[in-house]
C-alpha cells in the first residue's frame, strides 16, 4: 500500500508522541516501584478500588496491579511502534476504564480544586484515547504483508499483495 510521505511522517510523529506517554508512565512505575505502590498512587488506586462494591482487593495486590499496568503499557507501546494496530487496541482498552475509575471528577465537590484537577486529567486521558482511535482508523502499511519483516522479497499474489513464505 502506497502511503503519502507527509501522511507517513505525521502518523509516525503522532504515534511516537502517544507511545511516549505510556512508556514514560511504565518506566516511572518500575523505576519508582516502592513509591508507586506504597505512595500516593498506590493509595489512590486502593481507594478507588474500595469504592467499587464488587471488588474486594487486599493491599498486597497493589504491587501486582502496578506491575500489570507497566506490562500493559510496555506491550501496547511496543506493538504500536511496530505499526501493529492491536497495540493501540490494548492501550485503548486499558486507558478508558482506568480513566473512568481514577479520574471521576463527577464525584468531587463542584467548584473545588480537586474537581478541576480530576476533570483536567480525565479530559487529557480521553484525548489520548482519541489519538489511539485515530491510529486504529489510519490506513497503515500492514507489517506482515506489505514489505514487513515476514514478507518474502519479490513474491506477490494475484491480488498484488506480497506472499508470505
Amino acid at each position: 500500500m502506497a502511503i503519502n510521505p507527509f501522511t507517513h511522517i505525521a502518523l509516525t510523529i503522532g504515534k511516537v508522541f502517544v507511545v511516549a506517554i505510556f512508556l514514560s508512565s511504565a518506566f516511572t512505575r518500575v523505576a519508582r516501584f516502592d513509591k508507586t505502590t506504597g505512595g500516593s498512587s498506590g493509595k489512590a488506586l486502593q481507594s478507588r478500588l474500595e469504592q467499587i462494591e464488587w471488588i474486594d482487593i487486599e493491599n498486597e495486590w497493589i504491587p501486582n496491579l502496578v506491575l500489570a499496568q507497566a506490562g500493559i503499557e510496555f506491550f501496547g507501546s511496543a506493538l504500536m511502534l511496530a505499526n501493529i494496530k492491536f497495540g493501540a487496541s490494548v492501550l485503548l482498552s486499558y486507558v478508558v476504564p482506568l480513566t473512568l475509575l481514577m479520574h471521576n471528577f463527577w464525584d468531587e465537590v463542584p467548584g473545588t480544586a480537586a474537581e478541576e484537577s480530576q476533570k483536567d486529567h480525565f479530559f487529557k486521558s480521553m484525548s489520548v484515547a482519541g489519538g489511539l482511535i485515530l491510529f486504529l482508523l489510519a490506513k497503515l502499511p500492514d507489517p506482515v504483508h506489505d514489505e514487513g519483516i515476514f514478507s518474502a522479497a519479490g513474491a506477490t499474489s494475484t491480488s498484488g499483495r506480497k506472499k508470505v513464505n
